[in-house]
């Protein structure tokens, strides 16, 4: 973690708490720009007029944002956020959300087709996937160019790219070195995902916990002979291919990664990910793995996890492990989840794959519409999320209402987050707090999300697997090659994605894999990887 971050953010959560009383409310506040903000609910502190926060004319703007199945779970909106609530009487501006009803991608592509943009388009890593990439979209006034703003506009988000390494500022920019987009800021690299096994099985049946695959396989086989349904059970993607939960054994994930040469290889042709395959297709045609996984939906999932049809799965810290093992043991006395390290081949392996939180988080890229008439003032809103008090504020929600404070001082959840029929608390965090939004998470969030011991403790186990040297960090690649690669990847894609399945459920042989590389190249992998350690050799020589 980040010193001068961690001291800046304790200071920070005095600043919160005196913009914001006790029980959430802004102090003299109403109900926020929603429904009728005026530039007097808050008041006003020395980082706000720094910013010239609030507006001392109010402005309405337009946020489009594909909501996830978390956030779905708990609101309609992005209005019933209190982040956005907040934002609105801080900022003083008016924001009207719309969400869309069909698919993310087609949604978004509909959306950049139609010309008809929103002032503030929130979507996922699919903006790197546009024809003519990022650089691409600012050229043809779909985004903005915000290096500007960055540079001269944002105080709290400048000190952020320049107090932190050089890699966090080259994340954020374009192939040709543009600053487009706000998103989320982790400044703990902490590992949340990792795999999970019933506990109680392992020592009803006497066995150890697995740390390498031959001991995962022997545990599973235990399992079967003992009753249990199914022994393991995993979402297709991501965590498990794309994050090295298991496949990392064989220092390959499925997707572009960095090999120990120092270069960028595609996992689905080198021949770990064939070895990965030969191995997972033997443990799918001994029953050992859920013949569903390709297909399974959320509901499915937890209903076999938490009804001991799995003996073992994968998941994350807060969302499954702490959720599942908290009505596991509600529902049997005595049960309980624990979590494994990632497994290895050998047991003195260095692990070069596991998942992490990156300091850039991709997920949430937020862009300014070249159409709006209002980018400074938005850029003032969001700069203030990147600020220490910002950051407190958006980060555990209105204090006395998603928190409390402990002995030490530190936030501790509320029922209103850890015991409501409303819905989970990784859901209703995103309804709360600032879950999935771009912002500067505080370094104690981690824990905060982590609500329980037996989380960090999953959380610990999983960091201690091993490190990510191995994954490809977001770097862009030039505007000139973007359109090309996007294309062939489309394809190439489709292709690994059709045949992981086959290869895994044994419906296409392995003795084919020679074809199925044949097949990759000639769709164009290799100058694919070209353009690719070209774009990776510029990041890594902007960073040193």
């Amino acid at each position: 973690m980040n010193k001068r971050i961690s001291i800046i953010l304790v200071i920070g959560l005095i600043a919160a708490s005196v913009v914001w009383g006790s029980g959430g409310q802004a102090a003299g506040s109403g109900t926020g720009a929603a429904g009728g903000s005026t530039a007097s609910q808050v008041n006003v502190t020395p980082t706000m007029t720094q910013l010239g926060l609030p507006l001392k004319t109010p402005i309405t703007v337009k946020y489009w944002a594909v909501m996830n199945a978390q956030e779905s779970q708990v609101m309609k909106s992005f209005a019933e956020k209190s982040m956005w609530q907040n934002m609105e009487k801080i900022a003083n501006i008016n924001i009207e959300f719309d969400h869309p009803s069909v698919a993310a991608a087609e949604a978004f592509n509909l959306l950049l087709a139609s010309g008809d943009l929103p002032d503030i388009i929130q979507y996922n890593n699919g903006w790197k996937n546009v024809a003519g990439g990022l650089d691409g979209l600012i050229n043809d006034k779909v985004i903005m160019d915000l290096t500007p703003y960055f540079n001269n506009n944002m105080p709290n988000m400048r000190k952020l790219l320049n107090d932190n390494p050089a890699k966090l500022d080259a994340l954020m920019k374009t192939g040709s070195g543009k600053y487009w987009a706000f998103t989320k800021f982790y400044i703990d690299e902490s590992c949340w995902a990792g795999p999970i096994i019933r506990k109680d099985y392992i020592d009803k049946m006497n066995l150890n916990i697995p740390t390498t695959i031959d001991e995962w396989y022997n545990v599973l086989k235990t399992f079967k002979a003992n009753g249990v349904q199914i022994p393991l059970g995993f979402e297709k993607d991501p965590t498990f291919p794309t994050y090295g939960i298991f496949i990392g054994a064989w220092d390959v994930i499925k997707d572009f990664y960095v090999g120990t040469d120092k270069k960028i290889h595609y996992g689905p042709i080198e021949d770990g990910y064939r070895q990965f395959l030969a191995n997972f297709s033997k443990w799918y045609s001994e029953g050992l793995i859920d013949p569903e996984f390709a297909a399974i939906d959320v509901p499915t999932y937890k209903s076999k996890a938490v009804n001991g049809i799995y003996g073992a799965f994968t998941g994350s810290s807060a969302e499954h492990f702490g959720a599942y093992n908290a009505e596991i043991s509600k529902n049997t006395p005595g049960a309980g989840l624990v979590a494994t390290p990632y497994p290895k081949l050998t047991a003195n392996q260095t692990l070069r794959f596991r998942q992490q939180s990156e300091s850039v988080r991709p997920g949430m890229w937020t862009a300014v519409s070249a159409k709006t008439k209002y980018a400074a003032e938005i850029c003032k809103m969001f700069d203030y999320m990147y600020s220490p008090e910002g950051s407190i504020l958006i980060s555990y929600g209105n204090e006395g209402e998603s928190y409390t404070r402990n002995a030490q001082g530190n936030p501790v959840a509320t029922a209103l987050l850890t015991n409501n029929p409303a819905g989970a608390f990784a859901a209703l965090a995103t309804k709360y707090c600032g879950r999935n939004s771009p912002f500067l998470t505080d370094p104690y969030e981690c824990y905060f999300l982590d609500w329980s011991n037996v989380e960090t403790a999953a959380r610990k186990v999983w960091d201690g697997s091993g490190n990510y040297d191995g994954l490809r960090p977001s770097y862009e690649l030039p505007p000139a090659d973007t359109q090309a690669v996007n294309k062939i990847m489309t394809d190439v894609r489709t292709y690994v994605d059709e045949m992981y399945l086959k290869f895994m459920m044994g419906q296409e042989p392995l003795s084919s894999w020679d074809a199925y590389v044949a097949n990759i190249k000639k769709m164009g992998i290799d100058d694919v990887l070209a353009k690719h350690n070209d774009a990776y050799a510029k990041f890594t020589g902007i960073i040193k």
